[in-house]
Order: structure tokens, then sequence, then C-alpha cells
């Protein structure tokens, strides 16, 4: 795969960032993670690394600010995103 293959349904309406990753067990299923992101190769990346873990319903949706992320500082212990 390349980081211009994704693994994820865009939803999204435009394309203005943050957006929202929603990794699904299944696609229609439960939720199981919640991402901000600030970049397509972030929702990229995730997604890439949920799908080889099992999680095959993902997608990027316009940003839902309401939705709390799974895990808030997964920037911080997160070794592909580019520390500014």
């Amino acid at each position: 795969m390349t980081l211009t293959e994704t693994t994820f349904t865009d939803t999204t309406t435009d394309k203005n960032y943050p957006k929202t990753l929603v990794i699904r067990n299944t696609v229609g299923g439960m939720i199981w993670q919640i991402y901000h992101v600030e970049e397509r190769i972030e929702a990229v990346k995730l997604s890439k690394c949920a799908n080889n873990n099992g999680f095959y319903g993902i997608t990027l949706e316009d940003y839902l600010p309401e939705e709390e992320q799974t895990w808030p500082d997964w920037r911080d212990n997160c070794d592909f995103i580019d520390k500014k």
C-alpha cells in the first residue's frame, strides 16, 4: 500500500481540516476509536494501522467536535507524525 491509497471511506463534504476519523470493527458496526486529524496523511496512516489490526469499517467524516477522541494525546506517542 502506498500513502496515496486509503483504507477508509471519505464521507466528507469539503477539503477543510480538521476532520474526524471513525474506526469501526465492520462497516456500519460499533465504533471502536475516534481520532480528530489535522491532515489527510494522518487519516491514511491511522486507518492503515487499524486495518492491519482487523478493523474494516473506517470512515473519514466532517469534523465532529462533540465526539471525544479515544486517546486525546495520540500525537505525542505516535512515531509517524512530524512533531513541530
